[in-house]
């Protein structure tokens, strides 16, 4: 199935805005959607190719970057011991606001 891919922008209660993948079916989309949580890494190809995955299997699908408030849109990281640390810094950044 054809997918169509991009990157949108969700506005947060805080003012920012949360960059998030979205991975949309050709045909009408399944009447669930699926959110892809990203790793430690952000959202890097493998987490993007899981969503177009899913929307391959006819299910809009969502990955948010949760790294928002700390980092740059579309910014994430290579999987070395300074990915790691990167990551893990802002993993422990984040908040449930």
């Amino acid at each position: 199935m054809t997918v169509t891919e991009e990157m949108i922008q969700i506005p947060v209660e805080d003012g920012s805005e949360l960059p998030a993948y979205l991975a949309r079916p050709a045909g009408p989309p399944a009447p669930a959607g699926v959110i892809v949580a990203h790793e430690l890494f952000g959202v890097n190809p493998d987490i993007r190719r899981v969503a177009s995955d899913c929307a391959a299997a006819g299910y809009l699908t969502i990955a948010p970057e949760f790294y928002h408030r700390d980092t740059s849109p579309g910014h994430w990281l290579e999987r070395t011991d300074a990915g790691r640390q990167e990551g893990f810094h802002l993993l422990h950044r984040l908040s449930r606001e």
